[in-house]
């Protein structure tokens, strides 16, 4: 347990802050370019389903349907990772912001995820 005295290391701080600021810019990159087609259906990024990977046609308006959702999830994860840089001085709050962001980040990832997926199945199916 943390006395009321300690901080957080400056190097976990970093590492935990750059991390968070790193899935931002991997969220809006890899968003972005499948969204145009820059990058295809493939098995290591994305947003990858059987109906996402289905054709380009569905690869791309999956990314462009959760590109809203998964933009707010850049901003999130951006602002977690600023926050925890600077927050070492109160543990509780710098594992606090944290925990929050990560769930936030996740919730909305998977959001991101099942409109992606509808998105590709009305493609997939022929539906607009």
């Amino acid at each position: 347990m943390l006395a009321a005295d300690e901080t957080v290391s400056w190097l976990l701080g970093l590492l935990l802050g750059v991390a968070m600021i790193g899935a931002a810019i991997a969220i809006i990159v890899v968003n972005n370019g499948a969204s145009n087609g820059r990058i295809g259906p493939n098995p290591g990024m994305g947003i990858r389903t059987a109906a996402t990977r289905s054709s380009p046609e569905a690869w791309e308006a999956a990314h462009r349907a959760a590109m809203p959702i998964m933009q707010f999830a850049a901003v999130v994860s951006l602002a977690t990772g600023v926050v925890v840089l600077f927050l070492r001085s109160s543990p509780t709050l710098f594992w606090g912001v944290l925990l929050v962001g990560v769930a936030l980040l996740a919730s909305l990832t998977v959001v991101g995820a099942i409109l992606a997926d509808r998105a590709a199945k009305r493609v997939r199916d022929g539906a607009s």
